[in-house]
């Protein structure tokens, strides 16, 4: 067994379900999504606005190697919510694709509780 299929075993037998939609297709995988944590609380995408600073943290998602994944086009849904995906790439080892990863944003109308 190589590293491509030990780490997609991995992922499918511990990852959370999530729905991937791509231009209109939707599928159901397996990933890991957890939140992107940075230090003193500043967050790279937070940005100001009249009434304050907006959180707008970022997660990670981990999936196999054959999730598509398009940067502000992909839309990954969790029971824990509903994300954009912002960057992504495809870790290889050598010529063979291990996993993908994206940095995702959360999706949905700005709340009066986004705002410190």
């Amino acid at each position: 067994m190589n590293i491509s299929q030990t780490s997609s075993r991995i992922i499918n037998k511990y990852g959370c379900k999530a729905s991937v939609q791509n231009n209109g297709e939707k599928s159901t995988v397996k990933a890991f999504v957890q939140p992107i944590r940075y230090n003193y609380r500043e967050y790279p995408d937070s940005r100001r606005y009249r009434l304050g600073k907006r959180k707008l943290g970022s997660y990670l998602f981990v999936s196999t190697p054959d999730v598509r994944l398009e940067p502000d086009t992909t839309v990954i849904e969790t029971d824990f919510g509903k994300y954009i995906v912002k960057r992504c790439e495809t870790y290889f080892a050598g010529k063979l694709p291990v996993y993908v990863w994206a940095v995702l944003s959360p999706c949905g109308e700005a709340l009066e509780d986004d705002y410190e």
